[in-house]
């Protein structure tokens, strides 16, 4: 199955535009008060520049290549130019432009994400307009200048939330929260949307916390921090929930939020709204019907024509003063039907359901379109979607659609579930796929994974949470999904890859609340063969979970296989891995092995450093982390695998530093580990970096003939990285052995593969082919590689380069030259 992604494709077109704002203002689900919050807020040209400055802030978070890589594509494009200029310009082919680019979007996409937080972007109460109720917002109002706490309760319909709205008009600090069950109705979701206020408040150290624990809520801990953030706060903070009576104590999530809200009441004003009572207030308000005037008063506002005083009275009466009921009698009205039928039907069926259906059939088709479309969210939908259609304000008059003034809007409460109904239920599956897509467009990725499973198709909603999963869970979202997937059985995804990818996230998700049984179950229901990509994962969960139930020998086995699974894989995994097999030794007291372990992971760790500032160019500082790993490796008698690779990263960094005859003797040893262990592409790796030493030595022939070798194994693998490494070498060993044209050939052949990192010593290896040739391409292939090597930040590369343009006859490159060997510490070659 295709795993489209509706957000990198609106995220792509965005770039793709990103000159021009007024159309990202115009036509970007990205640049919408949605996605943005208040820096959305002005026309299109400011909405789009908004949205490309977060572009930029985003790019700032990634590496210098892909920085590089969007100011050239994107971000200072040069109009003029075609993909294949912009890929000649970035020194790629086009498939090769395609395929950085794919690269980089996600990449992109997700320091977005972290920047936006769109999913706790705060919500606004609804925009509506107060009638009456007079008395009542003024005893509500003292109570909540006083810190109190203010219940508002009545039958759906009757004004809870426009009463709430308008108490909160004008207070300094809102937090305005609706109970939207499966969406929002944990108790993790609602510490992060609070947590997030109160950070934008000034109180950040419960969102700090949140951060520092990367989504993991300690109930405890968060508590303390949540009445510390309120009591700093320089005003008393106004939380106002509504819907709160969907909030049921026989639910131990809906429990843990009551309880939660109760000991929030000292320090905040809480306005509560909803047909039953769950917190005994300082004030209760049960609303009942409008007054006669206040009758009159909606539905002139509403645009009926002014009743007399006996149609009037029994329209009242008949409605009991239901604000909602009169405002359908009035859209009822507004929809055609004359005043005498509409009154009729009102008082021949005076409830919500009925008024409802009458309504909606004296709709015309395009208002009933919208309505579907929009009722089918069961929170708020985003406005922009919907705001062009002509439709929209109509509905928006009549009252049937509810602006939030935060980028949202919703089909009112008391109406929802009866417009859904009346959806037809193949109509509400197409419209909730439509709304998935809405929704993942806007990186509202729980909401999307709702819609998904609402609309049939239950992979689509694994995938895009799964794409997902690091973002949402960092933003509280884990909760909600848990609670979206409960219900979705193994025969819904016929596909293991399906099967599999929704066994980690529950697996995950029933770890983190401690959950064993249930997480081991999760596992069990989707095969893992070995060298399957998730199977390292699996194992290395299992484990964790297998340690918690204190079987300890099964964990200790299921942590090691996954430690075999990621060797092949990710370094930062296996080191999760060497981590979880110490901690398990170190509670059963088997002190040996937990200091095996802890050794493991801390060479692991110094080794991984050490890496990490050799390719900065930090030589010295990186010797210093690598000795000290391979040391403690010695000592300790590290793994084999483990033992390979801090000799081959030592080795190699001896290199370049100069310091030939250490570094051969290292990756000797290097490559003697990996052919025991059989670790052919290791293998390969290392006779890249014994040829380059080799060459360094002086000793051509050598470099010759590990180059070769290497390359009669790459070769039919296909494998291009190797084949443009040892290509590059084999290339230096014959220029140094007077056979410049196939070192040229051999030069090309490394370009060929279009990998990125080889790139600039391919070229630096054809421009000395070039030179030695007496090619007058020479100078301009070697200026390409100097550039290059600064795209993706290789100082040693961009030294080497410019050495040889220098020696190619530009001048200005000799003083470059001579202080880029001395930055790095090394000497420059003789020739």
């Amino acid at each position: 199955m295709t795993r489209s992604d509706a957000f990198l494709q609106a995220l792509e077109a965005a770039l793709d535009h990103f000159g021009d704002a007024a159309w990202l203002g115009a036509h970007s689900p990205l640049a919408t008060p949605y996605v943005l919050g208040d820096a959305a807020r002005g026309d299109a040209p400011a909405r789009g520049q908004a949205l490309r400055e977060r572009l930029r802030g985003a790019a700032a978070a990634l590496d210098a290549e892909a920085r590089h890589f969007l100011d050239v594509a994107y971000f200072q494009r040069n109009p003029a130019l075609t993909v294949v200029g912009l890929a000649r310009q970035l020194h790629l082919s086009r498939a090769a432009f395609y395929r950085h680019r794919d690269g980089i979007l996600p990449e992109l996409a997700r320091a977005f994400t972290a920047r936006v937080q769109p999913a706790l972007r705060l919500e606004a109460a609804p925009r509506t307009t107060l009638i009456g109720r007079t008395r009542e917002r003024e005893a509500a109002a003292a109570v909540l200048a006083q810190g109190g706490t203010v219940a508002i309760a009545g039958p759906a319909g009757i004004g809870k939330t426009t009463l709430g709205a308008s108490l909160v008009q004008g207070a300094p600090a809102v937090f305005w929260y609706t109970v939207r069950p499966p969406l929002n109705d944990q108790f993790d979701t609602f510490v992060f949307a609070l947590a997030a206020f109160l950070r934008d408040q000034g109180g950040a150290l419960s969102w700090q916390q949140l951060v520092a624990a990367e989504g993991a809520v300690d109930a405890g801990r968060i508590l303390g921090l949540l009445r510390h953030d309120l009591a700093t706060l320089r005003g008393r903070a106004l939380l106002a929930i509504d819907e709160i009576d969907l909030l049921r104590f026989d639910t131990s999530e809906h429990a843990r939020l009551i309880h939660l809200l109760e000991e929030l009441r000292p320090l905040a004003a809480l306005l509560l709204m909803g047909q039953q009572l769950v917190i005994e207030p300082a004030l209760s308000l049960v609303l009942r019907g409008l007054e006669p005037e206040d009758t009159h008063a909606l539905l002139a506002a509403a645009g009926v024509p002014t009743l007399d005083a006996e149609p009037l009275a029994r329209l009242r009466e008949g409605a009991r003063g239901s604000p909602a009921l009169l405002r359908l009698f009035a859209a009822l009205v507004a929809a055609g039907e004359p005043i005498e039928s509409a009154l009729r039907q009102m008082l021949a069926a005076p409830t919500l359901e009925i008024m409802v259906r009458r309504v909606w059939r004296r709709l015309p088709d395009e208002e009933r379109t919208l309505l579907a479309r929009i009722c089918v969210h069961p929170g708020r939908a985003p406005a922009d979607v919907y705001a062009a259609d002509p439709a929209y304000a109509r509905l928006i008059a009549r009252e049937l659609l509810r602006p939030d003034g935060a980028g949202g809007v919703s089909v009112p409460t008391f109406a929802r579930d009866f417009v859904h109904a009346m959806v037809p239920v193949d109509v509400r599956a197409g419209l909730h796929l439509q709304a998935a897509r809405e929704q993942e467009q806007r990186l509202d990725f729980t909401a999307a994974a709702w819609h998904y499973l609402a609309g049939r198709e239950p992979a689509m909603a694994v995938w895009t949470w799964w794409r997902h999963r690091d973002a949402e869970t960092h933003q509280g979202r884990g909760a909600a999904a848990r609670a979206i997937f409960a219900d979705v059985a193994e025969a819904d995804l016929p596909q293991a890859d399906d099967r599999r990818a929704l066994a980690l996230l529950r697996a995950g998700w029933h770890r983190a609340l401690g959950d064993t049984e249930e997480g081991l179950a999760a596992l069990e229901a989707a095969p893992w063969p070995s060298g399957h990509p998730a199977t390292g994962s699996a194992r290395l969960l299992r484990g964790q979970l297998l340690e918690t139930r204190g079987r300890i020998d099964a964990a200790l086995s299921e942590l090691r296989q996954s430690l075999r699974e990621f060797a092949t894989t990710r370094e930062r995994d296996a080191a999760r891995a060497q981590t979880a097999i110490g901690f398990v030794h170190l509670r059963e007291r088997e002190l040996d092995q937990a200091r095996r372990a802890a050794l493991d992971a801390h060479v692991q760790a110094l080794s991984f450093r050490g890496f990490v500032e050799t390719q900065a160019g930090q030589f010295e500082p990186a010797q210093a982390l690598l000795e000290q790993a391979l040391d403690l490796a010695r000592a300790g008698q590290a793994n084999p695998a483990l033992m390979r690779e801090a000799l081959s990263r030592l080795g190699t960094l001896c290199w370049q530093r100069g310091q030939t005859t250490r570094a051969r003797d290292l990756l000797g040893q290097a490559l003697t580990l990996a052919t025991e262990m059989g670790d052919t592409l290791s293998g390969l790796y290392l006779r890249i970096n014994l040829a380059a030493a080799a060459l360094t030595d002086g000793d051509a022939a050598t470099a010759l003939a590990q180059s070769r070798a290497g390359l009669a194994v790459a070769e039919p693998m296909g494998h291009a990285y190797l084949i443009a490494g040892l290509s590059v070498n084999a290339a230096e060993a014959c220029l140094a052995l007077g056979d410049p044209a196939e070192a040229e050939r051999l030069a090309r052949t490394a370009l060929a593969q279009e990998e990125t990192a080889p790139l600039p010593y391919a070229l630096t290896a054809l421009g000395r082919a070039q030179l030695a040739q007496r090619d007058p391409q020479a100078a301009h292939t070697l200026g390409e590689a100097v550039a290059r090597a600064e795209a993706i930040e290789d100082r040693f590369a961009r030294a080497h380069a410019l050495h040889w343009r220098a020696r190619a006859g530009d001048a200005a490159s000799e003083p470059l030259a001579a202080a880029a060997f001395a930055a790095l510490g090394v000497p420059r070659p003789k020739a």
